[in-house]
């Protein structure tokens, strides 16, 4: 199914014409764009968004500071903002004349599918997001339909000092839903202590790679959760939320050789 989902992401990128010049400020943006065949669109980005392919590696600042007077040398057609954007950045690029987009964090898997459908009609390339979210739809679906444990209890570790975790609303909480579990974290906005996982008693632990701190969070989570089974996956994936990330991730997950075992175990 993965070498499915690579093919038809090269067959897509003949799908896109008609040039836009956009400034993504929000990393995720930027690949879903690099992902839909789109990435010569992007003609400025910020520090935190993936290299160009195609495009320009402009940079204009971080998902926290912009350089308004660069914005404006790119000449845009749009600029595509997520919630770290200041107001007073957008009004004074709005009173410009240069048209702003400001999306949401998506909460869900479908929620980063139509912002994917919105964001190819912005860059004149909707039927090749349309078919690629066909295809990752499809494959999450696929993978979903081959879980055969439910229920078992999952933490969705993304942090530590303070200690967090994927909480309702987070499109990791979708994630653990679509695999079959049930996120311990069932309110909040994800700051958790670590007693209360402990007492919680996890099936499985998830944590991303959290700059490298994987490793002293493993060997901590060995002592207070014996029984527990631990995955790691890739921050870079697993927190920059597009559709083909998500699959990606999930399917880490799901073939990863410990949760395989642990399926096997509750046989």
């Amino acid at each position: 199914m993965t070498k499915i989902v690579v093919l038809v992401l090269l067959a897509i990128v003949s799908l896109c014409s008609s040039a836009q010049r956009i400034v993504s400020l929000v990393p995720s943006v930027t690949q879903t764009l690099q992902q839909i065949g789109a990435d010569d669109r992007v003609v400025a980005r910020t520090t935190l968004c993936p290299v160009a392919i195609k495009g320009q590696n402009v940079v204009v600042g971080d998902v926290l500071t912009v350089n308004v007077e660069k914005i404006v040398a790119m000449k845009p057609t749009a600029i595509v903002t997520m919630g770290f954007t200041s107001e007073e950045v957008i009004t004074k690029l709005r009173k410009l004349g240069l048209k702003v987009v400001t999306l949401q964090t998506p909460s869900t898997f479908d929620e980063m599918c139509e912002q994917t459908i919105e964001l190819g009609r912005l860059a004149k390339c909707e039927e090749a997001a349309k078919r690629y979210i066909k295809e990752v739809k499809d494959s999450v679906a696929y993978i979903s339909k081959s879980i055969k444990q439910k229920d078992y209890k999952c933490f969705f570790q993304v942090g530590t000092k303070p200690l967090w975790g994927a909480y309702p609303q987070m499109y990791l909480d979708d994630m653990i839903g679509k695999m079959g579990g049930i996120n311990i974290v069932n309110m909040g906005n994800g700051s958790v202590s670590r007693e209360k996982v402990v007492a919680s008693q996890p099936d499985v632990i998830v944590m991303t790679t959290m700059g490298g701190l994987w490793r002293e969070e493993s060997d901590m989570w060995r002592k207070l959760c014996k029984k527990t089974t631990l995955i790691v996956v890739d921050e870079n994936e697993a927190g920059c939320p597009t559709p083909l990330n998500f699959y990606k991730t999930m399917k880490k997950i799901l073939s990863d050789k410990f949760f395989v075992e642990f399926i096997n175990s509750k046989k």
